[in-house]
């Protein structure tokens, strides 16, 4: 109840399409995050059930990008299907072998440094100069490439798809992923599992 928060809307005209979401990019740019040791972002089709506490302690080395594995094998040509110059044979073996898998963009963490700043900066830029489509191919390749992951965040949070039926578990960090779906549906699910999963425990604990 007393948490002091600055809320940033960002409006994307139509044209621009899916551009709009690399806006994330500009986090350090919305805020003066100086004054901040640790800095944890989420879309807003994830709902928070339990204490953060745990998932900003796993954030603790500088310059590295803290983020939840998606649920896969390895990288494919869905990830940089939109990019000049796909991932080759030895890039695709040096991922596997490093263990560097793809991971959601639409939650990380960080450490507000100088470096992280310019790796968001240099990350954005790519949106004009290889990538077309979607920031979720930018920060993989970004990211993934250059080694800069820690996956600490993989067991705090769970991808709810919202494209199937799922049963609902209690995680810290849910997030109901999927685009190819209507606004109203997709916040019915997140409120069937408020429903379900945060209130009853709350009721009950």
């Amino acid at each position: 109840s007393n948490l002091d928060f600055k809320l940033h809307l960002v409006t994307q005209p139509h044209s621009v399409h899916l551009k709009g979401v690399y806006d994330k990019l500009k986090i350090m740019a919305l805020a003066d995050l100086s004054e901040y040791d640790k800095v944890l972002y989420l879309d807003n089709d994830i709902i928070v059930a339990g204490d953060l506490n745990p998932v900003f302690d796993a954030i603790e080395k500088p310059d590295v990008l803290y983020v939840a594995q998606l649920g896969m094998d390895g990288h494919t040509n869905e990830y940089n299907s939109c990019l000049k110059s796909p991932y080759n044979d030895t890039v695709l073996e040096n991922l596997k072998k490093n263990e560097i898998w793809p991971f959601c963009a639409g939650h990380f963490g960080f450490i507000p440094t100088k470096k992280m700043k310019d790796h968001f900066a240099e990350c954005y830029g790519l949106r004009d100069r290889e990538i077309v489509d979607q920031e979720q191919i930018a920060m993989n390749t970004y990211f993934c490439t250059r080694n800069i992951l820690d996956f600490s965040l993989s067991k705090f949070i769970k991808l709810q798809p919202t494209w199937t039926h799922a049963p609902f578990e209690h995680f810290i960090i849910t997030h109901f992923i999927g685009m190819n779906i209507r606004p109203h549906v997709k916040l019915e699910i997140m409120s069937n599992y408020f429903r379900e999963i945060v209130l009853n425990k709350t009721k009950f604990a």
